[in-house]
């Protein structure tokens, strides 16, 4: 489906437009292995510039494979995924000036005769793509298997309408069609049913019309696109692994989805999971994948089912207070909380109290200890990174460079300017149990039926 696009000032839509012309004519001049060279010296550079980036990227690591990686070799994975990252993009830059038949020199691709085999049936071809490796071989990859086929792809308009342009206009050159409008659904159909190739990127969020599904562990939004096309055509699925070898030279593993499991929307992620595991600092792990939605946080359904979150489920961290009666007042909520969202595992910063729940682990502070300085450390000693925080507290709790710490969600009620709290509520009568059941409620979670008297 087409987005709305955002209307920009003509100005800085030419300022980039001329950008974009100069760093292609330059790359130009430049032999792809230069090329590959130079990004990857400034993936190197923003690495060491770019800390919340850092930071976005080993929490998706930690995600994926933190039961497998040390923190060690996860810190080196970040590092190298930088690095992959700016050799990739320059390097897509510099192949979306070369034809078909001057990449595929620059191109290994392993699993053709799969794809050869599978063209004979005549009902067409989907690559489930994730994002990795050269973006520009991505979007060639239908004609670089099979240069005779008719090819297309689901495609989103940039913002920038003058670069969006000249990227419709390489595409329409090379043959590929474009579908983005609302009949992209019906165009696709035709495409498959014609005997021809089309490549959906699949791990993107699909918001609130996606379908819930695991993704290495973790329950998100993914887009049903694929599967609905595949049953609607009965094309034959694959997976494609797009890796850097050398500078300038990329491999691509092409694999069929496995014949004896039905083709859904869970099977597919599997595939994307199975595609970026075969080079994982080649996978584009830069933006937040697992991102907390920003209101209603924590609400524990959507339209479609419950979000059961298997075997890596959130890491809430709740602050309660060491002043007594605000503890006391606040352990209606928590209880509540914590009988509401089963699917998560709570640590709770406060000395134990009687909790039956089997997803609760106690962690207790020294007063001296800074609430940052607690969290980092039990976000060291976690296997997964800690997803939020609510603290049940006001006034008690030191919060100081809170938003420093391995925590990007805070929730609270602010005292005074404190903007240490990133969802913040005007403060209420901290010893009354319903001031703290309003907090949980603002964040998602449905109040008790009994109200609290």
């Amino acid at each position: 489906m087409a987005r709305n696009r955002i209307k920009r000032p003509a100005g800085k839509n030419t300022v980039e437009y001329v950008l974009f012309r100069c760093m292609e004519m330059f790359l130009q001049l430049l032999p792809i292995k230069s090329v590959d060279k130079l990004g990857s010296a400034i993936g190197s550079f923003a690495e060491k510039i770019l800390p919340s980036r850092r930071k976005i990227v080993q929490r998706n690591l930690r995600i994926a494979w933190g039961e497998n990686l040390t923190k060690p070799e996860i810190l080196q994975l970040s590092k190298s995924i930088f690095s992959q990252a700016g050799a990739n993009m320059l390097g897509g830059m510099r192949t979306a000036l070369m034809s078909d038949e001057q990449i595929i020199h620059s191109v290994e691709i392993v699993g053709q005769q799969q794809v050869t085999e599978a063209q004979k049936t005549g009902r067409g071809i989907i690559f489930a793509l994730a994002h990795m490796g050269n973006w520009e071989i991505l979007a060639r990859l239908g004609h670089l298997v099979s240069p005779n086929a008719r090819c297309g792809a689901f495609y989103r308009p940039l913002n920038n309408h003058l670069i969006d342009a000249v990227v419709r206009k390489r595409r329409k050159v090379s043959g590929m069609e474009l579908f983005s409008s609302k009949e992209a659904f019906l165009k696709a159909t035709a495409l498959l049913r014609s005997g021809g190739i089309l490549g959906i990127l699949s791990d993107q969020n699909a918001g609130k019309s996606g379908e819930i599904t695991p993704y290495f562990g973790r329950n998100i939004s993914c887009s049903p696109l694929p599967s609905l096309l595949q049953r609607r055509t009965g094309a034959s699925l694959f997976f494609a692994s797009v890796i850097r070898i050398a500078p300038g030279r990329w491999q691509v593993l092409l694999f069929p989805h496995d014949s004896k499991q039905e083709i859904t929307t869970s099977s597919i992620m599997a595939g994307i999971e199975q595609a970026l595991s075969k080079s994982p600092r080649d996978g584009f792990w830069l933006h937040d994948r697992w991102k907390l939605p920003a209101r209603d946080i924590l609400r524990a359904k959507n339209r479609r089912r419950d979000l059961g979150f298997n075997r890596k489920p959130w890491q809430l961290v709740l602050a309660l207070s060491p002043n007594e009666a605000q503890r006391s007042a606040s352990l209606t909520a928590i209880h509540h909380l914590v009988s509401m969202l089963t699917d998560c595992h709570f640590h709770l910063l406060c000395k134990p109290f009687d909790c039956s729940a089997a997803n609760i682990t106690f962690h207790q502070i020294d007063r001296e200890t800074a609430l940052a300085t607690a969290i980092d450390k039990l976000d060291r000693e976690n296997e997964l990174p800690l997803d939020l925080l609510v603290v049940f507290d006001i006034g008690h709790l030191s919060l100081k460079d809170l938003k420093k710490s391995a925590v990007a969600n805070c929730a609270g009620f602010s005292a005074g300017r404190d903007y240490t709290i990133t969802n913040k509520l005007n403060g209420q009568d901290p010893e009354d149990p319903n001031t703290w059941l309003s907090l949980i409620h603002h964040l998602g979670c449905p109040l008790p039926e009994t109200p609290i008297q």
